[in-house]
């Protein structure tokens, strides 16, 4: 999943919470790393980068993410 907010005109600066659904936790690591890495070559502010592991207690981690992503994505709207 990636989520953002659009940025200045002209500007790349993004808000981006990037997660991955996996069995166990350990799984996705090396694909959120690549793109962790291409999304800072771009300039966006990384604001959740784990996986989350499917199951009954997904949901909480989901939580989590949203919470997060929202007021920034809210802070980046107001600055515009």
């Amino acid at each position: 999943m990636v989520a953002f907010s659009d940025a200045h005109p002209g500007d790349l600066r993004k808000v981006v919470a990037i997660t991955a659904a996996v069995g166990h936790l350990e799984r996705g690591r090396l694909g959120l790393q690549a793109l962790r890495t291409t999304l800072r070559a771009i300039d966006a502010e990384i604001v959740w980068d784990e996986a989350i592991v499917l199951g009954e207690n997904a949901a909480s981690p989901i939580r989590d993410l949203l919470e997060v992503l929202a007021p920034a994505v809210s802070r980046e709207l107001k600055s515009q």
